[in-house]
């Protein structure tokens, strides 16, 4: 890990090894672990908020078109913007 990272951050090269096994043979369960780890450190384990792996735009978007108006909605109620629903 790179000496001026924050502390729990993982950088590229770290993901890289670590998905490579970093030198050494790590089981099938143990990458399962560090790749959910990785997603909830970036932010990726929801799944209303990122693509599924091969799915399309048009599908990610007709899946989470209710969740992306419904974030604007909350966050423009803070901002004092008016927001519509369609």
């Amino acid at each position: 890990m790179a000496k001026n990272s924050v502390p729990g951050s993982l950088e590229l090269g770290d993901v890289v090894a670590i998905l490579k096994g970093g030198g050494k043979s790590v089981r099938r369960k143990e990458k399962r672990a560090k790749i959910e780890q990785i997603r909830a450190n970036l932010g990726l384990s929801d799944l209303q908020r990122t693509p599924m792996p091969g799915e399309s735009l048009k599908d990610f978007y007709k899946r989470t078109n209710l969740y992306w108006q419904m974030a604007a909605y909350e966050h423009t109620q803070h901002t004092g913007k008016v927001c519509s629903l369609s």
